[in-house]
C-alpha cells in the first residue's frame, strides 16, 4: 500500500511506495520517472513518421542556361520562376506593347460576341435560301455556335496555359475567319452547321483566356480598368449584333456572297 507521507516528502520525479511483506516488515522502493519518461519518449518516437531529407535536384547545365537566357530562375528542387528583372515577363513589357495586346484581345471578344448574336437575325432570312424551317435555321445558326462555345471553354484554357496564348489567339482568329468565308461562299446547310460550330469553338478563346492574359500583363489597379473595358465591349456587342445582322442580310450584300 502507498504511504502518503513518503509520497509527500519524496523529491520531485521520484515515486516512493511501501510494500509490506507477509511478516509485516516494510520495504521501500523507488522508481525514477526518468526511466518512465524515456520509455514513453521512445514509444512515441517510434510512432512518428520517418521524415526523409529532400534530395537536391540537379538541373542539367544546358537546361539552366536556356532558362536563364529566357529570363527564368531554377532552384535546387527544379522549380522554375520568373526573374524579377526579366524583360520577357509580361508585367515588365512597355506600356505600348501592353496596350496593343489588350486592344487586340478586347476587339476579339467584341467581334466574337457580336458574331454569336447574329445567328437569330440571319436565320429568319437564310431559311428561305436553305429551304428549312425557322426552327431548324435557328438551331443551325445559334444553337450549334453556343454549344461549341461551351465546349471550347472547357478545352481551350488548359491548352493556352500550357502552350501560351499568342499561338492559340492567332489560330482561333484564323479559323473563325476561314469558316465565315466558307459559309459566305457556300450557302448550304452542311457548310453553315460546320462553319458555325467551328466559329463557336474558336470564339471561346477570348471569352475564357482573356482575363488570364490581363493578369499576366497588368497589376491589380490596372487590371480592374482593363477588365471593365473588356466586359463593356462584350456587352455592347450583344446589342450591336442583331442590328448589324439584320442590315446586312436585308441589304444588297445579303447574308452570303451571291455568284455574279
Amino acid at each position: 500500500m502507498y504511504d502518503r507521507q513518503l509520497m509527500t516528502a519524496a523529491p520531485a520525479g521520484i515515486a516512493i511506495y511501501e510494500d509490506k511483506s507477509e511478516d509485516g516488515s516494510a520495504t521501500s522502493t523507488t522508481a525514477s520517472s526518468r526511466s518512465v519518461s524515456t520509455s514513453s519518449n521512445s514509444s512515441m518516437s517510434s510512432m512518428l513518421p520517418i521524415i526523409k531529407e529532400k534530395q537536391p535536384f540537379k538541373v542539367p547545365l544546358h537546361v539552366a542556361a536556356t532558362l536563364a537566357h529566357r529570363g527564368f530562375d531554377v532552384d535546387d528542387t527544379g522549380r522554375v520562376t520568373w526573374r524579377a528583372d526579366s524583360t520577357a515577363h509580361p508585367r515588365n513589357w512597355a506600356l505600348p506593347r501592353k496596350a496593343y495586346d489588350a486592344f487586340v484581345i478586347i476587339f476579339l471578344e467584341f467581334f466574337m460576341t457580336m458574331v454569336s448574336n447574329t445567328g437569330s437575325s440571319v436565320a429568319a432570312v437564310a431559311m428561305n435560301d436553305l429551304h428549312v424551317s425557322k426552327d431548324v435555321a435557328l438551331i443551325c445558326f445559334t444553337t450549334t455556335y453556343l454549344m461549341a462555345q461551351a465546349l471550347g471553354g472547357l478545352i481551350l484554357p488548359p491548352i493556352a496555359e500550357t502552350f501560351g496564348g499568342r499561338t492559340i489567339y492567332i489560330a482561333g482568329s484564323a479559323g473563325s475567319t476561314i469558316c465565315c468565308i466558307i459559309m459566305a461562299a457556300s450557302p448550304t446547310l452542311p457548310a453553315v452547321i460546320a462553319g458555325r460550330t467551328i466559329c463557336g469553338f474558336m470564339s471561346a478563346l477570348p471569352a475564357t483566356v482573356a482575363v488570364s492574359s490581363f493578369e499576366n500583363m497588368f497589376d491589380t489597379r490596372a487590371r480592374i480598368w482593363v477588365v471593365h473595358i473588356w466586359i463593356a465591349g462584350a456587352v455592347s456587342a450583344l446589342g450591336i449584333g442583331p442590328p448589324v445582322a439584320t442590315y446586312i442580310s436585308t441589304s444588297a450584300l445579303e447574308w452570303y456572297v451571291r455568284a455574279a
